[in-house]
């Protein structure tokens, strides 16, 4: 009777494992189901996006949200992989990507950093926004969290850039927010939003100034 019980006992535990294991695996698999949704749907929405031009405010938060800085510029992006950031306050700089080098110009310090576009988009997570390459896409999952917005998050644990949390507005991107590392927070809220205008070519050109130092990373 006692070697019954002890089967039946165990049956009765491992039929709970295996429905405890296939419950997992199905939450997983709806998981990644909605992840891949979420990530279709925002690549459609960026599909109808040649270029993008915008003033933005910004501030940022520490991990407790203390606010530790505001500023604001322009920017201009354009695919493939053209950008034209412009910082105004509180102090000026320029970051251009010419589809190839980032270029990284601080006029207070009369220094220009350039780095090979390749290994930097990870670390410039707002031109995933002009690119169309699927190895990029696949170092980040995307999930939904409302009607318009999206979260973008780095797969690889070491990334310097966590997340980036994109918010539209009938299809035209109104903010974004970009975590970091350290749990910093910076939140871009965007205005006199230009989509799909002409640009000039020269916007995404940079020539090193006279007498300015050229850090070359590349």
């Amino acid at each position: 009777m006692l070697k019954v019980l002890l089967v039946t006992s165990m049956v009765l535990t491992s039929s709970v494992a295996l429905n405890t294991i296939a419950s997992s695996l199905d939450d997983k698999q709806a998981v990644t189901k909605q992840q891949l949704t979420a990530k279709t749907e925002l690549r459609a929405i960026l599909a109808k996006v040649n270029n993008l031009s915008a003033n933005f405010s910004q501030n940022i938060v520490d991990v407790e949200g203390e606010l530790l800085q505001e500023g604001s510029g322009f920017f201009t992006l354009a695919k493939p992989n053209l950008l034209h950031w412009q910082t105004e306050l509180p102090e000026e700089s320029t970051i251009i990507s010419d589809g190839e080098t980032l270029w990284l110009f601080d006029p207070f310090i009369e220094q220009v950093s350039a780095y090979p576009l390749a290994t930097s988009i990870a670390n410039t997570p707002i031109l995933l926004l002009t690119s169309n390459e699927e190895s990029l896409w696949q170092q980040y999952q995307v999930f939904k969290v409302e009607k318009s917005s999206f979260n973008v998050v780095a797969v690889d644990a070491e990334a310097q850039v966590k997340q980036l949390n994109l918010v539209f507005k009938q299809n035209a991107l109104s903010s974004f927010s970009i975590v970091d590392a350290t749990g910093q927070k910076s939140h871009f809220t965007l205005a006199e939003v230009k989509l799909n205008a002409n640009t000039k070519a020269d916007l995404f050109t940079f020539t090193v100034p006279e007498g300015v130092m050229l850090d070359d990373q590349r």
